[in-house]
């Protein structure tokens, strides 16, 4: 049987996909159909990093940060989410906010802290409105409101009537 998993194992081993590797990386890190190999998980991630995933590098970073299969290395870790977040990868940019705040990995900064945490929210709510312009979640919206699903109905009502208007 042909899973998810050997999807990716594929396409990031013979195609040197960087989405692929950056998803395999995810699925050592926690186990998704797959054994947890935190070893695994940072080689990946790095082969995506090196390819200038955002993703990657803000999941690599994240390994250096908490010691997911790498020393702690809080330089190594702000210097990764940096890349992302100069990518507008908005979960870097808040650990780079929280990281100048703190002074983690960075000299302390509450000026650079509070521009990476409100390029954050920028970024998320950028990417949040795309997804529901979609018209697939419209689709879906559509047809939670035609069915009538108890409960759910008046406030999936009232996003239907939102995005109309």
């Amino acid at each position: 049987m042909y899973s998810i998993f050997d999807s990716y194992y594929n396409r990031a081993f013979f195609e040197g996909e960087a989405e692929a590797q950056c998803r395999l990386g995810y699925c050592y890190q926690y186990g998704l159909y797959t054994n947890i190999n935190e070893e695994q998980a940072v080689y990946w991630y790095r082969k995506a990093a090196e390819q200038g995933h955002a993703e990657a590098q803000s999941n690599l970073g994240y390994c250096y940060f908490v010691s997911i299969g790498v020393h702690e290395d809080y330089e190594q870790a702000a210097l990764l989410f940096h890349k992302a977040a100069e990518q507008g990868h908005a979960n870097a940019q808040h650990w780079l906010g929280f990281f100048y705040q703190s002074g983690i990995g960075v000299e302390k900064n509450e000026n650079m802290a509070l521009y990476w945490y409100e390029k954050a929210i920028k970024d998320e709510d950028e990417s949040l409105e795309k997804f529901l312009n979609t018209s697939e979640i419209n689709k879906v919206i559509d047809a939670i409101v035609k069915l009538n699903i108890q409960g759910f109905s008046s406030s999936l009502v009232d996003l239907s009537n939102e995005r109309e208007n």
